[in-house]
């Protein structure tokens, strides 16, 4: 027997066998990079991370690109879930928030012409 329940986008009332609707379902499909992005997000969060990675900030106070006031810690090669990786300092480069960004939106479309890998 299949299972009918509402829709859980807020107000909406269709009865679906998914968490959404039809209507709803391309609205808050993930994409494979949100996905990965969020799998690994506990890392982030960590205490750890927020000590060591201010530390490393502190001992490179300035972006590796351009020379301004560094405020992220970049993984050069992407640990995708490697805590080795993750934690390896050598893995690491410290940028402003405006390089960071540029070096993630180039691998975002390279991935797109690879096909998403």
């Amino acid at each position: 027997m299949i299972r009918l329940k509402e829709c859980a986008e807020p107000g909406c009332h269709e009865l679906t066998t998914e968490k959404y609707c039809e209507k709803h379902a391309k609205k808050h499909k993930r994409t494979s990079e949100n996905e990965t992005r969020s799998k690994y997000a506990y890392m982030y969060w960590s205490k750890r991370w927020k000590r060591e990675s201010a530390q490393y900030l502190a001992e490179h106070p300035f972006c590796e690109i351009c020379g301004k006031p560094s405020s992220l810690v970049h993984h050069k090669i992407e640990h995708r879930g490697d805590e080795k990786l993750f934690w390896d300092k050598n893995n690491w480069k410290a940028l402003c928030s405006s390089c960071h960004s540029r070096i993630h939106m180039t691998r975002t479309n390279q991935r797109k012409q690879n096909g998403g890998k």
